[in-house]
């Protein structure tokens, strides 16, 4: 940049120098220009983000931070999913957590819970509703305690415990085939006949064990009113509680039975596809909530059972049905029923589609033929079939090579040895 002294300068040296300063002049007034700007932006910007600071401080997490929870908590419920495992409704998720804002404390201000949809108070039931008495946890331990081992012919058999509803201990036998499988299995449900020795597991503990001979696996369980620690209701003193208990209990051995299957299925030696139940009395009524609710044993074969409990009870002219339902009178007798539907085997039967279904009844005891029939037409099994057999309600021999061969037949496995059955001695 030239220096004028104005004193001494031309006119023309004062253009001349003008021309030349204007030159010089101009690229530092461009890079004033532009430093200033770059100040205002980052001055804007500044006051921006103080601006969104303030703005933003204590109510939301910030965007890249709520995107990364989201992200998260998905994959969280991703590998959940890939478990292959069904949940019970009670323990499904109510959605992601909540994602609590930047110094909010959480124990100050909680999220209300979810309560599940309730149907109005005139809706029907649905059979979702009344299934749903009998979901439970799968993923719960089992908890498998071995009490000792025995063994007869090629058939090991266990004396076990495992964890079933409620985490009670569920007193078992275990009957092991010899070799590596893959093995059909079975679960088997006994009696409750008072004054019975083998008002137990035991009953069908032999019949198991010939079959085990056969190459079948087999788990046998106590129901839970003749476990250790059991303390029933009167039927004659307190009528309705002795039958809310009744059904309360119940629920409890059907979760225990799904239990029982998962037990059956955490043997490698297990075919999962080859799994199937067999219920006397009691454990038949049992029997048929079970093929409504579970979906993973193929066949039944359920014996001297009844399947509808209401219509037996209102039909009842004698015997101990009237006797109840006088004792409890008609009032208390509708809200039981209406209290516990789910307690009901006539309301599973027509979810039974996917099964095979073989009903045995005894000449001596109440049911007759046009009710037994009743009872196999409701159920919605393709694959059924009901035989009568003279006998009582233990029913005999017939019956019971009747529901091996079933069985053999639904199970596919080659041998049945039915000789060592024919020395199986007669039920009592």
């Amino acid at each position: 940049m030239t220096l004028i002294n104005p004193k001494i300068a031309t006119e023309t040296d004062l253009v001349s120098a003008s021309c030349r300063g204007a030159r010089e002049v101009i690229p530092l007034t461009h890079s004033m220009s532009l430093l200033t700007t770059s100040i205002i932006r980052f001055t804007v910007a500044a006051l921006l983000l103080c601006a969104t600071a303030i703005a933003t401080s204590g109510l939301a997490p910030s965007t890249r931070n709520e995107a990364a929870a989201t992200g998260a908590i998905q994959s969280h419920h991703k590998l959940q999913g890939q478990s292959g495992l069904e949940r019970s409704d009670k323990n499904q998720d109510q959605g992601p957590p909540v994602l609590h804002r930047p110094g909010e404390n959480r124990e100050d201000k909680k999220e209300p819970q979810q309560k599940p949809p309730e149907n109005p108070p005139d809706a029907p039931i649905t059979f979702k509703d009344l299934a749903n008495h009998f979901n439970y946890n799968p993923r719960a331990p089992l908890n498998f305690q071995q009490r000792g081992v025995e063994k007869s012919g090629k058939v090991l058999i266990i004396e076990m415990e495992y964890s079933g509803a409620d985490d009670d201990h569920v007193p078992a036998w275990l009957v092991v085939p010899q070799g590596d499988g893959p093995f059909p299995g079975i679960v088997w449900g006994h009696w409750m006949q008072d004054k019975s020795p083998k008002r137990n597991r035991d009953e069908f503990l032999e019949e198991a064990i010939a079959l085990g001979n056969s190459g079948v696996m087999s788990v046998l369980i106590d129901t839970p009113m003749v476990r250790p620690n059991y303390v029933g209701e009167s039927a004659e003193k307190e009528p309705l509680r002795w039958a809310q208990q009744y059904s309360d209990t119940e629920r409890q051995y059907v979760i225990d039975l799904r239990r029982a299957v998962d037990l059956l299925l955490s043997r490698r030696s297990i075919d999962k596809n080859r799994i199937a139940y067999v219920g006397h009395s009691y454990s038949a009524h049992a029997g048929a909530i079970l093929a409504g609710v579970e979906k993973r044993i193929s066949t039944f074969v359920l014996m001297a059972g009844t399947y509808s409990d209401e219509e037996s009870v209102r039909g009842a002219t004698s015997g101990g049905e009237l006797k109840w339902r006088q004792a409890v009178g008609e009032e208390a007798v509708k809200q039981y029923f209406s209290d516990y539907a789910w307690d009901d085997p006539v309301h599973y039967l027509d979810h039974t589609e996917t099964q095979s279904i073989f009903l045995q009844f005894a000449t001596k005891d109440p049911t007759t033929k046009a009710q037994a029939q009743k009872y196999l037409d409701r159920f919605s099994a393709k694959d059924k079939k009901l035989e009568f057999y003279d006998s009582d309600h233990a029913l005999n021999k017939a019956a019971m090579l009747d529901r091996d061969r079933w069985l053999q037949l639904h199970l596919h496995f080659k041998h049945l040895d039915e000789k060592a059955l024919e020395t199986i001695p007669q039920l009592k």
